[in-house]
Formats: C-alpha cells, sequence, structure tokens
C-alpha cells in the first residue's frame, strides 16, 4: 500500500500555464511601446490601479492618497496608508515598507541583511510617510512597479515605486520600459511564482474502493516542474528577446 499524488486533470493544467504566460505577453502593460510617443498619449495609456487584477496589470497606474490609519496587531499598534485604487477599494501600505530596508526575494521568504537595500520611495527618493501622506492627501499618486522582497521578519512583502512630481515626458516613457524590464526579469528568475495552481489528487493504491482525495488550489514539486518545463521549452526565449530589445532601448 502506498500514497498516489498526481494532477487532477494534467491536460488541462499545462493548458492553464499557457494561458498564464500568454497572457503576460499579450497583456496591456508589453504591448505598450512607449518610444515616440507624446505626453498626452503616455497619459492615456496610465489606467487606475485596479485591486481585481493581476500584480503585473497594475504597473503603471493611477492611485489617490487616502487617509493614514493606525490598526492593532498581537498587541502592537502600526499605521498604515489607505491609497484609493479603481471602485474606491484600498491598498493599505505599512509605514515600515517606506522605513526599513528589504532584501529581495529569491526563491524562499528568507531576509538577508546583506542584500536588504530595498525600501519604498516616491520620485525614487526616500519619505518620512507620516509626514509625506498627510501633506499630499487627496494627490495623485503615479504606481511605477513594485518588487517583491522579504522583511526583517522573514515576511513577504513588495517594495513600491511612486512618482508624483516627475511625470513629464522623457519620465513616463521611462517609467514603462522599467515597469516592462523589471517584470520579465522577475519571471524569468521565478517563472513559477504567479502561475496558477491546480488540483491534485491524493489516493492509497492497493486499498479496495479508495476513493481519490481531492486538494484545491494546490501547487507542489509536481506543478512546479510542469511550469519549468512548458517555461523553458515555450516562452523562456521570448521572455529573454523582449527583456534584451528593452535593455537596448534603455542603454540607448
Amino acid at each position: 500500500m502506498r500514497i498516489v499524488e498526481k494532477i487532477y486533470n494534467e491536460e488541462k493544467y499545462r493548458t492553464d500555464v499557457r494561458r498564464y504566460f500568454d497572457s503576460i505577453l499579450d497583456g496591456r502593460l508589453l504591448n505598450i511601446k512607449p518610444e515616440g510617443l507624446s505626453h498626452d498619449k503616455l497619459l492615456s495609456l496610465i489606467t487606475d490601479y485596479d485591486i481585481n487584477k493581476l500584480r503585473f496589470d497594475n504597473f503603471c497606474t493611477w492611485m489617490e492618497i487616502g487617509a493614514s490609519q493606525k490598526l492593532e496587531y498581537n498587541g502592537k499598534s502600526y499605521d498604515v496608508i489607505n491609497l484609493i485604487a479603481a471602485d474606491n477599494r484600498c491598498l493599505s501600505l505599512n509605514y515600515s515598507l517606506f522605513r526599513f530596508p528589504m532584501s529581495p526575494y529569491e526563491g524562499s521568504g528568507v531576509f538577508q541583511p546583506e542584500k536588504a537595500k530595498y525600501i519604498s520611495t516616491i520620485d525614487f527618493e526616500s519619505v518620512d510617510p507620516a509626514i509625506y501622506f498627510a501633506q499630499h492627501k487627496g494627490e495623485k499618486l503615479l504606481h511605477i512597479y513594485n518588487l517583491e522582497c522579504v522583511n526583517r521578519y522573514d515576511s513577504n512583502q513588495y517594495c513600491y515605486y511612486f512618482a508624483y512630481s516627475k511625470t513629464s515626458e522623457s519620465y513616463l516613457r521611462e517609467y514603462f520600459i522599467m515597469a516592462q524590464m523589471n517584470m520579465l526579469k522577475f519571471i524569468l528568475l521565478n517563472p513559477d511564482r504567479n502561475a496558477p495552481s491546480t488540483t491534485i489528487s491524493v489516493q492509497l493504491e492497493g486499498v479496495p474502493n479508495s476513493q481519490p482525495q481531492l486538494s484545491y488550489n494546490t501547487k507542489c514539486d509536481m506543478t512546479t516542474k510542469i511550469v519549468y518545463e512548458i517555461f523553458n521549452s515555450e516562452y523562456r526565449s521570448k521572455f529573454e528577446d523582449l527583456l534584451a530589445n528593452l535593455l537596448g532601448l534603455n542603454n540607448s
């Protein structure tokens, strides 16, 4: 008697993985070609941040500075800023994201002090969140992109890059390219990180009338292997070519 695990519908999962990578290649961000566009045209391509959308779909989007709020967790209080997105929904960011350096996510949620150089910024400068957000409440921020990081408590967080005053034509063009480059770099390093989950079937082999138990929304070694197999054979070169073209633009 042994336990047998398998993907409940592997063919469907493979289709879902391909759809995921295709959705990135065919998505809004990579289909914006900012070079040569006017300031007005670049502005028209910036949509409102939408909490219902995938992470990469919210690169180069508008948010509004809302109210600060004091919250409590395990008896300790902390402050957050509520950034207003589409449909008046809020993204709440802990002030600590603007105060304490984080290390990059590199396949595991372990903080690396020697690499802790990532901190959320506005116009690529550090700010005192309590002062800055009080002074600019009700005004717009451009969410350029974010990086997945790990904080000093080994908790996965995002490092956010916003723009407030630096939104001229040349800056906007640069922001779109930066957002595209960072998305491509992350996927090339971590193709399975945001890939779809699936249903896993677990069954006792050799036991009469044994019924499989299903585990939904699961990721495991089997799904990771399939994601890398599909990405490396069908998509990696496409993402590498796109990144190479952007690096050429950025260095020109």
